[in-house]
């Protein structure tokens, strides 16, 4: 790859600038490349050498894209064979859409990702790992095609050292997502280390991560491993890394920079080589502005965007994970599999899934446990699901907004609707409707709170 905008090493700028000078990544089958841009003006991507951005890949058209600098930056088609592909869709014709630092635009088999100009690029080297010994995981269900193609761009991604940011609503799968970037990666064979954040609470959190040593504070009777140090030469998966508190971010922010970790009660440093994958159903760009999301810490682990649409988006997927989900549970009861009857079916096809995959594994499970030998129908779901109506979808969607919305207002509003639902489907029960929806009973109050939704009171 070449590129018309030259610039000196630049790992030593500050990360404050990042709206006005930004860095292009470029991940392709040689490995990853880097190209600093201009703070504003119009850069063409494509193969020709001509080109602003050159890319020597041949599923890239010979001027494939426009990209143009300014704030925010926004991307255009300029008629490629094979399409640009932004947040699992293609881009259409004429179609400008802006582009988020991040965000990994997908040009034929090219990745292609801004970053501040500040962002730590040794983060990415070496260009290329290598294969894993270990093939990657693709998840129980992969139908729809933006799901194919988001676990296409984790197994490219994989192998660079890039940390990773998953996005995507509860319950929908990101850890899926994460170990399979971790088993396409060369660091297959080490530990997959998973830290839950929103379960933790704030007085346990940092001792979790980084250990501490003996009598480091009261009940501290001996010494303790931190989960960051366990997932040393591994992948650490941060879910929920928003629920994160202010110290941990501080804390954590110094393992990616510095690449060592703090035990509580210890003055000696100790060296971690660590990759980073987290995931979030927040919007951590606002969670920033509102100060409870260091910036320093999201430009540090959103090196690339991965984002898992919700089940109701992937319909092609709901019945085969269906009856994935009752193999599953069947095989642990030792028993034969049940056929999923066709009025269950049409119910399960129904329903707006506000815990998406996470609700329609609990789901099947139950099932199974009332069906017995026979065949999983109506009568074995719960009885909202047959007593759902077009009205009563109507009763949730009045609760939404009705203007013109921007994107985070809309995924806001989705995110109100899917806790309506989830309460509506709990008759009420808050603990019940936090399985649901994959969250803490603590980050579903915060969430009523912050929609300004009454708390329920359980039915009788």
């Amino acid at each position: 790859m070449t590129s018309g905008a030259q610039g000196t090493d630049d790992r030593t700028e500050p990360l404050g600038d990042q709206s006005s000078r930004l860095v292009l990544l470029v991940v392709h089958a040689g490995g990853i490349e880097r190209c600093p841009l201009p703070a504003a003006g119009a850069v063409t991507l494509g193969r020709s050498p001509e080109c602003g951005v050159c890319i020597d890949e041949s599923s890239v058209s010979r001027e494939h894209a426009l990209l143009v600098l300014g704030s925010p930056p926004t991307v255009k088609d300029l008629g490629s064979e094979n399409g640009i592909f932004l947040r699992g869709q293609r881009l259409g014709p004429d179609q400008v859409e802006v582009v988020h630092p991040g965000e990994a635009l997908g040009l034929g088999r090219a990745l292609v990702v801004l970053q501040p100009l500040g962002f730590d690029l040794s983060l990415a080297s070496p260009p290329l790992l290598g294969r894993a010994s270990a093939p990657p995981a693709v998840g129980p269900v992969v139908r729809d095609a933006a799901m194919r193609r988001l676990y296409a761009m984790a197994e490219r991604v994989a192998n660079t050292e890039l940390p990773v940011l998953i996005l995507g609503e509860t319950g929908v799968g990101k850890e899926g997502v994460a170990e399979a970037v971790h088993a396409a990666s060369s660091r297959a064979a080490a530990e997959f280390v998973r830290v839950d954040c929103g379960a933790l609470t704030e007085s346990l959190i940092e001792a979790t991560l980084f250990g501490h040593a003996k009598g480091a504070f009261t009940g501290a009777t001996q010494r303790q491993t931190g989960l960051i140090e366990a997932a040393d030469g591994g992948t650490l998966f941060l879910d929920e890394v928003g629920e994160l508190p202010l110290s941990a971010q501080a804390k954590l922010l110094r393992v990616l920079e510095r690449g060592e970790l703090l035990r509580l009660g210890e003055s000696r440093p100790r060296s971690v080589r660590v990759r980073f994958v987290s995931a979030t159903n927040r919007d951590l760009r606002r969670e920033v502005e509102a100060g409870r999301f260091r910036r320093d810490l999201f430009y540090r682990l959103n090196g690339i965007t991965l984002e898992v649409p919700p089940l109701r988006e992937r319909p092609d997927e709901l019945v085969p994970l269906a009856r994935f989900f009752v193999r599953e549970a069947c095989a642990r009861a030792g028993a034969d599999e049940l056929p999923i009857a066709e009025d269950a079916r049409a119910l399960l096809r129904r329903h707006a899934w506000p815990g998406n995959v996470r609700e329609l594994r609990h789901l099947m499970q139950r099932a199974v446990a009332l069906a017995g030998d026979s065949a999983i129908d109506s009568s074995h779901l719960p009885d909202e699901f047959s007593s759902r109506t077009p009205g009563a979808q109507a009763e949730v969607q009045k609760t939404l907004p009705t203007a013109p919305q921007t994107l985070p207002s809309q995924k806001r509003a989705l995110e109100r609707q899917r806790i309506v639902e989830a309460l509506e489907q709990a008759a009420g029960n808050q603990t019940r409707a936090a399985e649901l929806l994959g969250i803490s009973r603590r980050t579903l109050v915060n969430r009523l709170e912050q929609f300004d939704l009454p708390r329920p009171r359980k039915r009788r």
